[in-house]
Parts: structure tokens; C-alpha cells; sequence
């Protein structure tokens, strides 16, 4: 982690220091504070908290902001907090980490204009102030807001304060502060993480006249600064409209590269530009739609193959703990599943009328600029947070029926009808495993097909000590959800990286390509390579389909924060480790839940360069559990009873543990497994 802060805020810095910029400090309310109405005052709420502190990432957007050319006419302020270190000092001015700090940059560079006690940058009252103390100070016709750190979505919010334990401002309390604060705003941008939402938009509509955002993960050095500045200072008069057209062609143009080099920078940078005037047309639309299905879901057949095409069809963000999707990917998928056009097509429409401008990476060309959050499945706890952020009260309703151990508050049938429950049973997913006469581990459902949604494969080793440790999963499973009949596609091998095994996480699975999550170990610290597994025929939903592809690693990432559990923005190009060694693992996991355990098993150590590739290997003798991971409409994931893999010799026997006792329990144990049940 040091070598990304020395290096990349070096770099970055280093244009700051030829320009020498002079910073200046004055005393409390002292500064540059306009004496009439300029044409714009841009307000960066700057909460630096570990991407400032570990990877000086606020500091390198200080540093473009340092290389704009100011102009008479707009006002930069910046309120600095929220982090247990800074890295300024390339750029001569130094942030005091012990205190909340508020500056301005023009021609004299940045100035300190007043110098306040610690605050929590995760508070409303703290960023009412600042809002409220900026446009005091600093009148303009036009305003921006800019609110710099981690997002977590529409339900984990934005803006987290690593000196406060992690505390954050929901979008409830977004409000309350926008409401404090008294501005209406030409435009609000987050440079955070996945808050191009419909959600945030809601709460945003009543305070901006546009929204910026992205509905995916933001690399940590966030959007361009540099470019857009200038255009303004150029030209002070310059619409709304252009101007975040301009950001957002500004920010994707920072991380693309040419596609045969390829990063996770250009494959999965999203950001969008939307029209909040139209926000609440989409809100009609969408909550509409979800009153259809709260209405269907008393016919699981009907329901389930709406529930299954939105599901399959929505681009889903996070990268690990995915609960946002695309919204006109979810209406998109839930029309091709019989939901009735025109409901749909309003939801795609007024998504498409209010996002007024969007750009996406290679690997993200469905989403349409707006996600929102989906995720039946989620705790209690979750949900009642969620009814606090927003007033979908179609929405609500469906979530209420759709958990028959969860009820929306009342004041949602004040707006919309109540629908009965689900019957669970109506859902739930049954069936036995066995292996048939090719060898091939099977599953046939015996109830709740039309619920089943994804079905994967797990494998795990069972070394000779009985530890259990996870190879991944895989998405070769054959089958037909029309019989409920599935089979995996297993022929011994693993993929591995120089002959080292490696866990593979699905984080999405599409027609055209597998995004996968893969742990390892770099630099001391865990973190997960970003790979793909592309096919050479997108696929086409028959049975027995070609599963030929390739895999390639665009990108590594440090993954979600243990502490604040927001999705890291420490995203950079696979570029970045050549030269490096990276160790490979294996997570010990529980033998019955398959929950891990903390233990691993290092499987090699691995110096990455452009040849680096990953590629299938045979698997040495030993003993494998597999078992199917069934993923339901609502989200669920559950597991089989297992299958006994023994591979020796070369030559791998298979019976599913269900068979295995039977036998057992009749004398007819396989040769095969006859020294294993010895061992055991």
C-alpha cells in the first residue's frame, strides 16, 4: 500500500511543485471572500478518511485542481477533514489532520480561510455548515456541490469519517444537511462509489437541478479535475448541461486506455449525468412496476420468469457485495420474462429521458446511468434502514410481500395497496443429487423451479488432515430451468496461474463473460484480482452450450473495508504489480456451511508480468468436495449435500455422499472409496 501512495502522489504532485504555488494562511473568516456575486462558487466537501490517509487519493485531485489556470468570476472552496493523515505537502501547504479546515484556491493557490475545531465530516450539521458558510462567503449565481470519499449506494450511503468510527450520512441525513444548508445547486456530484442511484437522485431532486455520479466502483483518484476547472474558468457561462457533460467525458477519458491493454479502469469506470427533473417521472414509473410485481407474486411460474429475466439482465454493481442494479436493465430483463410492455417500457424511457449523458467501460455497456437497490433477500435490519431513505412506496409494498418475515411501515398503504405474503413453500427450491451414468454430478429440482435463477458449482480439497479449503466456484453447470435438471461440467482441472491453484468468486455472470473475484495476498496486504473469463460465443441459453473462452486479469483491488465496510476505491490497472510478487491462496472453509474459517493454504508466490496469465491445470490425487450453489429470485443462495471427488493416479472417481451412504448402509462400498472410508 506505501508504494501506491509514494509513487502515484509523487507523480502526480510533481507538476504541482514546478508551478510553485504559493499557500497562504490567514486567520478565522480572513481570505478571499467575494465582494459581490460571481459567476460560480464550486463547494468540494473533501472527507479525505483512508483513501487520503493510505493512498493520498485526495491529495492527487488537489494536485489537478493545482493545475487549473484560475479566472475572476468562480470561487473553488474546500473543506479538508475526515482523515487520520494528509499528503499535501508537494503541493506547499500542509493539512492539519487534528482539525477541520476550510480553503479556497485562485491565482494565489490555496489559501487556509478559516481553521476549526474537529468535526465529523459524516454529520448533517457539519456539512449544512459548510454549505451555508460558502455561499455566505462566497455568493455566486451558480453553484456546485462536490461530495468526495467512499459511497456505498442508495442504502450504505456516503461520506465517512475514519476519525469518527466510520459513521456516515444516510440519505436521510443527506437531506436534512442539503435542507440546512439553504442552496439550491446547479449541480451535485459524487465522486464516491456507486451512488448513481435513483435513490440518491430522490433525495438530491429538491436540492440540484443535475446529478453526477457512477453506478460503479470509482478508482480512488476519483473524476478528472484539471480539464473541466479550465473549461470553466474559460468560460464562466457555460451551461449546466455542457459542463457535466464535459466531466463526465473528462473522467472516463482519465482511465481509458487502448482495449488490447485493457484495464478494470476502463473496463468498469461509469459515469452519468442526470436531468433531476425528470427524477421523479422515473420514481412514477418504477414504483408502478413493482405494484405489477407485488401483484404476480402469488403466481410463482409467472413471477419467477419475470423475477429470472431482470435478474439475468441487470448489470449488477460492487463488485462483491452486489445489492445495486441496473434499473433499466431490471425492467429490460422483467419485459423479456413476460412483464407487460408498457410498464416496462415506461421505466426504460424515463430512465433514458432523465439521464441526460452516460459513459461506461468495456465491461459495463448495459448500464443506463441509474441503478437502484435490489436485494429481497437482505436482513431485517437492512430493510428497515432502507424504508427510511426513500418513499418508493410501490417498491415497499413488493418488498413487504415479498419477505413474509418483514413488514414496510404503515404509512406505505397510506399510498399504495397492501399484497398478501408469499407462501414461502410456493418458492423454496428442493431436490436430490446424484451422479449419473456419464459421471456427472446432477441435480434435478423437485420443486421451485421457476425460483431457481443461477446455479453454480463449489469445489473444495479436503487435505490429509481433514482441513477443508475452497477452490471456488464455477459457473459449467448444463441444464434446462424449464426440467430443473442440472449437471456440472467438471473434467479435473482448475484454473491456476504458473500451475499455482487460485479461489474463484463469481461476482456476475452474463451470456458473454464470467467477472470474477480472486484473493490474494500483495504487499502485505489481502486484496482481489480483477479477472474475466470472456467466451468465444456468447452464450445462448441451450444445453450443452460451448464454454470455450479465455481468461485475462485487468485489474487488482484492495476489496471491501473490514471496518466500514464500503467497497475500497484503491482500483488500479494489473499494470501496476509488474515486477511485483503476489501470493496465491486458498481460504480455509467449514466442511458443512462452507462459511471460511480465517485459515488459508498459499498455493504459490507469483511474479507478475505481461505474461502473466491464468490458464485450467490438472488437479493433483486427492480429495475434492463439489457441491451445486442455488441462487433464488429473492437472492438466497443455497447449497446441496456434496459429492466425493477422489483423484489418484490421475484418474478421478465421483459419487454423490447421498449414494455413498446407501451403500454403506447396504455393504456395497466402491473400490474406489474403500481407503478413504478407512482414513475417516
Amino acid at each position: 500500500m506505501k508504494r501506491f501512495k509514494k509513487i502515484a502522489v509523487a507523480a502526480l504532485l510533481a507538476a504541482a511543485v514546478i508551478l510553485s504555488l504559493s499557500c497562504s494562511t490567514t486567520s478565522k473568516g480572513a481570505g478571499r471572500a467575494s465582494s459581490g456575486e460571481d459567476s460560480w462558487t464550486i463547494m468540494l466537501y473533501l472527507c479525505g478518511t483512508d483513501l487520503e490517509s493510505s493512498y493520498g487519493a485526495a491529495s492527487i485531485n488537489l494536485a489537478e485542481i493545482s493545475e487549473a489556470v484560475p479566472a475572476d468570476g468562480v470561487n473553488v472552496v474546500i473543506q479538508t477533514g475526515g482523515a487520520s493523515e494528509w499528503h499535501t505537502e508537494d503541493l506547499g501547504f500542509e493539512v492539519d489532520p487534528d482539525r477541520i479546515q476550510r480553503w479556497s484556491y485562485d491565482a494565489d493557490g490555496f489559501t487556509l480561510v478559516e481553521d476549526l475545531e474537529l468535526a465529523n465530516m459524516a454529520s448533517a450539521t457539519t456539512l449544512s455548515d459548510f454549505i451555508s458558510w460558502a455561499a455566505e462567503n462566497y455568493p455566486a449565481k451558480r453553484n456546485m456541490l462536490i461530495l468526495w470519499d467512499h459511497g456505498g449506494g442508495s442504502n450504505g450511503g456516503l461520506i465517512l469519517d475514519e476519525l469518527h468510527d466510520y459513521s456516515r450520512i444516510s440519505l436521510e441525513q443527506l437531506d436534512r444537511a442539503l435542507t440546512l444548508g439553504g442552496v439550491h445547486f446547479d449541480l451535485i456530484a459524487a465522486d464516491a462509489c456507486l451512488m448513481s442511484t435513483l435513490e440518491f437522485a430522490q433525495t438530491l431532486s429538491g436540492h440540484a437541478d443535475y446529478m453526477l455520479a457512477s453506478q460503479e466502483v470509482v478508482p480512488g483518484t476519483g473524476m478528472a479535475y484539471t480539464e473541466w476547472l479550465d473549461d470553466l474558468y474559460e468560460n464562466p457561462a457555460i451551461s449546466t448541461r455542457a459542463l457535466g457533460i464535459n466531466m463526465v467525458d473528462y473522467a472516463l477519458d482519465k482511465y481509458e486506455i487502448e482495449e488490447e491493454d485493457a484495464s478494470v479502469y476502463s473496463l468498469s469506470v461509469t459515469f452519468a449525468l442526470v436531468d433531476l427533473s425528470k427524477i421523479d417521472a422515473v420514481a412514477d414509473a418504477f414504483n408502478t412496476m413493482m405494484l405489477e410485481w407485488a401483484e404476480l407474486l402469488s403466481d410463482p411460474e409467472s413471477f419467477g420468469t419475470i423475477a429470472f429475466g431482470a435478474f439475468r439482465m441487470a448489470e449488477e454493481y460492487g463488485f462483491t457485495n452486489v445489492e445495486m442494479r441496473d434499473l433499466s436493465g431490471l425492467a429490460y430483463g422483467a419485459k423479456l420474462g413476460g412483464l407487460t410492455p408498457a410498464t416496462a417500457d415506461a421505466v426504460i424511457n424515463a430512465v433514458s429521458d432523465a439521464v441526460v449523458y452516460h459513459r461506461n467501460g468495456l465491461a459495463r455497456p448495459n448500464g443506463a446511468g441509474l441503478s437502484v437497490f435490489y436485494l429481497p433477500s437482505t436482513s431485517f435490519t437492512w430493510l428497515d434502514h432502507y424504508a427510511r431513505q426513500t418513499d418508493n412506496y410501490g417498491y415497499l409494498a413488493f418488498l413487504d410481500a415479498a419477505r413474509f418475515d418483514w413488514e414496510a411501515p404503515e404509512y406505505v398503504y397510506e399510498h399504495v395497496p397492501r399484497f398478501p405474503d408469499i407462501k414461502r413453500y410456493d418458492y423454496h427450491i428442493s431436490g436430490g443429487v446424484t451422479v449419473d451414468d456419464d459421471g456427472n454430478f446432477t441435480f434435478e429440482a423437485e420443486s421451485g423451479r421457476s425460483s431457481i435463477v443461477y446455479i453454480r458449482y463449489v469445489l473444495d480439497y479436503v487435505d490429509d488432515d481433514e482441513n477443508v479449503y475452497r477452490l471456488g466456484v464455477s459457473t459449467a453447470v448444463d441444464g434446462s430451468f424449464e426440467t430443473g435438471v442440472f449437471t456440472t461440467r467438471f473434467d479435473g482441472t482448475w484454473p491456476a496461474i504458473d500451475g499455482s491453484f487460485i479461489n474463484i468468486g463469481i461476482q456476475e455472470e452474463t451470456m458473454e463473460y464470467d467477472s470474477i473475484n480472486v484473493p490474494v495476498v500483495y504487499d502485505g496486504n489481502n486484496e482481489i484480482l480483477r479477472v474475466a473469463y470472456v467466451y468465444d460465443e456468447p452464450l445462448t441459453g441451450i444445453e450443452e452450450e460451448n464454454l470455450d473462452g479465455d481468461y485475462y486479469i485487468y485489474g487488482i483491488w484492495d476489496g471491501y473495508d473490514s471496518e466500514s465496510g464500503q467497497p475500497g476505491r484503491n482500483v488500479r490497472p494489473i499494470e501496476a504489480i509488474f515486477g511485483e510478487e503476489v501470493e496465491l491462496y486458498l481460504p480455509a472453509v467449514d466442511m458443512d456451511s462452507g462459511s471460511e474459517l480465517g485459515g488459508t493454504l498459499t498455493t504459490g508466490v507469483v511474479e507478475f508480468d505481461e505474461d502473466t496469465v491464468i490458464e485450467k491445470v490438472d488437479l493433483p490425487d486427492g480429495t475434492y468436495l463439489m457441491r451445486f450453489l442455488i441462487s433464488d429470485i429473492f437472492g438466497v443462495t443455497s447449497q446441496t449435500s456434496p459429492a466425493i471427488i477422489v483423484i489418484e493416479d490421475g484418474d478421478m472417481s465421483i459419487i454423490a455422499l447421498d449414494d455413498l451412504i446407501s451403500l454403506i448402509m447396504s455393504g456395497d462400498i466402491p473400490d474406489n472409496f474403500e481407503d478413504l472410508l478407512d482414513e475417516e
